[in-house]
């Protein structure tokens, strides 16, 4: 069963902000432009992507809105979205979170290492910092080109998947905590069937 409960928070400034809990203060920070590859990676699609068995399906029991946040001329949004109680492959994670944004060049994934967060990646894969810590960024043609080869441990591999599978879902029920336009709630869910429909077929 999922359960969808607001958490709220406060605006978020332009580009990107994260919350710090404790002091109720803003941290503003631009985006950063995604790495490329490193020369010598697997680029074959879906190289590492475990393969899902026939009518299974990852699981999740809570779903929570974070925030969701828009700037005032409508040029970047985002879904912070918690998970909680995910099961797939024979993996459970107790808490999950990532973003969904759109800032206007495709929808992406924005994954962070903070104290805050949970421990997404059992070894962390990303290769961006700020002064807020390292973050992850990741659109559909990471999802469908040779990002899933760099990750080292199974575990993570199955939580991407779970988490990428679980993308409809948990936005449909976030986005209809935040949102009251139909049109607006369906961009969303565009947003993230986008996101989802670009792993590699044999991985769905």
């Amino acid at each position: 069963m999922l359960v969808l409960r607001n958490r709220g928070a406060a605006p978020e400034d332009l580009l990107r902000v994260e919350w710090a809990e404790l002091t109720g203060c803003r941290l503003v920070q631009r985006v950063a432009a995604a790495a490329p590859a490193a020369p010598g990676q697997p680029t074959r699609p879906g190289a590492a992507m475990p393969r899902l068995p026939a009518g299974e399906a990852p699981k999740v029991k809570d779903i929570r809105l974070q925030e969701h946040y828009q700037t005032p001329d409508g040029g970047y949004r985002h879904l912070d979205i918690a998970l909680e109680g995910v099961e797939l492959g024979g993996f459970a994670w107790p808490r999950l979170r990532f973003k969904l944004a759109d800032g206007g060049s495709g929808p992406m994934l924005e994954i962070r290492a903070r104290p805050d967060w949970p421990l997404m990646f059992e070894a962390w894969p990303g290769r961006q910092a700020d002064e807020y810590g390292p973050f992850l960024l990741i659109g559909a043609t990471d999802l469908a080109g040779a990002f899933p080869a760099r990750l080292k441990s199974e575990r993570d591999r199955w939580m991407l998947l779970a988490l990428v599978r679980l993308l409809p879902v948990a936005v449909a029920s976030a986005a209809r905590e935040a949102v009251g336009d139909p049109a607006e709630y369906q961009g969303w869910l565009d947003l993230a069937r986008r996101l989802a429909e670009a792993l590699p077929r044999e991985a769905v």
